[in-house]
């Protein structure tokens, strides 16, 4: 998913919508991503789960303007979300590049690369 500072108004929202399996609903997962918010005042990216009405992530700015990882840990209470909802809401910057790729999903919570244990 890409939205570009060049195209379109201020305050457009592009979405994407992952749909959950039921084998996904049981326990939590691991969410993983590329991200790239690049560009003054571009705007922000969002995670949301459809069963919550406050994102579960947001960034504004991704560090050295390149494309980061991000490792989200998605868990819950009472009812499991049916679906995750990528949002990229364009800022007043008209330049640059809200980008998401390479979305990885996992059962079980989000593993840090610790290193090697000497």
């Amino acid at each position: 998913m890409a939205l570009s500072g060049l195209l379109g108004g201020r305050e457009d929202v592009a979405k994407l919508k992952l749909l959950l399996s039921d084998r996904a609903q049981y326990g939590s997962f691991c969410l993983t991503f590329d991200y790239r918010v690049a560009g003054h005042d571009m705007g922000s990216l969002r995670v949301l789960l459809d069963n919550n009405a406050y994102p579960v992530w947001e960034q504004s700015q991704s560090k050295n303007q390149g494309w980061q990882t991000e490792l989200l840990t998605v868990a819950w209470k009472e009812e499991a979300p049916q679906s995750i909802i990528f949002e990229a809401q364009r800022g007043k910057g008209n330049g640059g590049e809200i980008g998401l790729d390479n979305v990885v999903l996992t059962s079980g919570p989000c593993q840090e690369d610790v290193g090697p244990i000497f």
